[in-house]
């Protein structure tokens, strides 16, 4: 499970084993003092790469991601109400 992306995600996903599940749910690693960076962020997609689907499935891997800020109930699921 990673909640930081960038660079954590790509060398966590180059080691990730065939039948292996990668979770990706936040991206903190675009953010700057506390705040979204844009440029920040664009570098940090840039180092996160492109996977193709095809690439995913030849090596027998999954990626799913989700982002709590924009769940349906989100307010319950962040404070535990």
């Amino acid at each position: 499970m990673d909640g930081v992306g960038g660079d954590v995600f790509r060398k966590s996903w180059e080691l990730l084993a065939q039948m292996g599940r990668y979770v990706l749910f936040g991206l903190s690693a675009m953010t700057g003092r506390g705040a979204l960076s844009k440029l920040k962020a664009a570098v940090v997609f840039a180092r996160m790469g492109t996977l193709l689907p095809g690439q995913i499935i030849g090596k027998n891997r999954g990626l799913f991601g989700f982002n709590l800020g924009r769940s349906p109930g989100k307010s319950s699921i962040c404070t535990g109400h």
